[in-house]
């Protein structure tokens, strides 16, 4: 167990004025940590983080327009000579009183990280798995239709409700390449929107070199090897609407931002 403190402080001041500088500034960490004998095979390690910051205000300080509370846990577990488990949870409650800074930060942010490797059966079949889950900000993408300028382009455009206006929902590919005269263009806003990254990578090595004894005539089985990849990976906006589950969720598509499935297999011959 262990506490502790760290102030940072700058004081900038002229010898025209008695005031402090605009980069004047006073940080301050206050610190726990509870963890176990580094000696077993199973750790974890709690920490707290209170922090302040304080911008200069005339000749001093003024209160914490910054503060925010952190709390995690690092751990591994390894009770088995073949069998490792890591992990890690974080998580951080922000508040800045400048309503304009406070729009680029996340006030609940979170991070969450399983790691588990594994051996069975003297090393024929090699499991990994990663497990990622956390919070963050993606910058929100719009997109339009613009006339190509050459144009040859990949989507024609009818009149729906006949306002002269092209509309998005209006857009379709035609059968006919002559009329297929407009181009889907994606616009960076300047908005960013929370989002919660979800993602789990599996990668199993199966290597018939490690069974022990003859194969018989199947002992050409030993030269062979393969690898298989399986990623998934899900991004769904944060939301009050959405359920606890749906944050775990890697297969719907409900209030997603983007998503990611890959699969890979090789196989290899020594």
């Amino acid at each position: 167990m262990s506490a502790g403190f760290n102030h940072e402080i700058k004081r900038t001041t002229y010898h025209l004025a008695d005031t402090l500088d605009r980069t004047s500034f006073l940080w301050q960490n206050y610190t726990f940590q509870f963890f176990n004998a580094d000696s077993n095979k199973s750790s974890v390690v709690f920490q707290y983080i209170y922090r302040t910051e304080q911008l200069a205000y005339l000749k001093t300080f003024a209160s914490p327009n910054i503060y925010s509370h952190t709390a995690s846990i690092v751990g591994k577990a390894e009770k088995y000579k073949n069998h490792l488990i890591r992990y890690q949870l974080t998580y951080r409650n922000f508040f800045n009183a400048d309503t304009i800074q406070a729009k680029n930060e996340l006030n609940h942010y979170y991070l969450g990280k399983v790691d588990y490797r594994g051996t069975y059966w003297n090393g024929l079949v090699k499991y990994n798995m990663q497990y990622n889950i956390g919070a963050g900000r993606e910058q929100r993408i719009q997109f339009t239709y613009v006339q190509a300028p050459n144009g040859y382009g990949a989507f024609a455009w009818k009149d729906i409700n006949g306002n002269g206006i092209f509309e998005l929902n209006e857009a379709f590919v035609s059968q006919f390449n002559y009329e297929n005269r407009y181009m889907k263009l994606y616009l960076n806003t300047p908005e960013f929107v929370p989002i919660n990254d979800n993602s789990w990578t599996n990668i199993i090595s199966i290597s018939p070199k490690n069974i022990r004894g003859s194969l018989g005539n199947w002992e050409l089985l030993k030269r062979l090897h393969s690898e298989t990849v399986l990623d998934f990976q899900r991004k769904i906006y944060l939301s009050k609407e959405n359920s606890f589950a749906s944050y775990f969720d890697l297969w719907t598509n409900d209030k997603i931002v983007g998503a990611k499935h890959d699969g890979q297999t090789d196989f290899f011959y020594q």
